[in-house]
């Protein structure tokens, strides 16, 4: 934890040193950056994602796992009503494994997936607007949240189970944005989803209730400054 809180540290001051050097107006020129009215495309990626992969061996048989746990990343649009206000809509990907066992019956393949789809708002105050300074904002959330899992086996009756299963969640967060000439942000948020239980195992485990900090890159396009 230590160590990621470090690179976020780190992500954060070469932002700033960029961000100045691309965006800083003419001396004597300050300007004021209007988000009133526009749009914004962003892809992020979760920075506690946990990429794994691991073989084991017993007399039961071989089994192999891998797979990403946690927060992995999203496709986002956002449309500014304000400076201050914004609406959200994500669409994301927590979790996603796979699982290949092979005993005494023959082989079983497990894989399993969950998709948060989240519609909020984002809010951040009106005096961190100019084109120098960070916007601090605070983001809510809420929607469903798709867990799909397969199951393949080929034991004495082979079968295939496919389902999907729906849990309500919501996200609260919290990050900074800075702009990177006139079209480009980028964000560095830190945030926390809350889901209910999947009515049925979704890969290892129901509850994906979980903390994410995330780094996005995001495309403003539409209305004017």
């Amino acid at each position: 934890m230590t160590k990621v809180y470090r690179i976020i540290s780190l992500l954060c001051f070469t932002i700033v040193f960029v961000s100045n050097s691309f965006s800083a107006p003419p001396a004597g020129d300050m300007v004021t950056r209007s988000f009133s009215g526009r749009n914004a495309v962003s892809m992020s990626l979760g920075l506690l994602s946990d990429m794994n992969a691991s073989s084991e061996i017993s007399r039961a048989g071989v089994t192999t796992r891998s797979g990403g746990g946690g927060f992995m990343g999203a496709l986002g649009f956002t449309h500014w009503y304000t400076d201050r206000l914004g609406v959200d809509v994500n669409i994301g990907v927590m979790n996603a494994e796979a699982k290949t066992s092979v005993g005494p019956h023959g082989p079983r393949v497990e894989s399993a997936v969950v998709m948060p789809l989240l519609f909020g708002i984002r809010y951040q105050p009106v005096l961190l607007t100019t084109a120098n300074e960070p916007r601090v904002y605070l983001t809510a959330a809420v929607g469903p949240y798709f867990g799909m899992a397969s199951n393949v086996t080929t034991d004495w009756f082979p079968a295939t189970e496919e389902y999907t299963e729906t849990a309500l969640g919501a996200r609260i967060g919290v990050g900074m944005s800075f702009s990177l000439g006139r079209i480009f942000i980028v964000d560095v948020g830190a945030g926390y989803h809350l889901v209910s239980d999947f009515p049925r195992r979704i890969g290892s485990r129901e509850n994906y209730s979980s903390p994410d900090f995330t780094l996005a890159l995001g495309f403003v396009f539409g209305g004017m400054y």
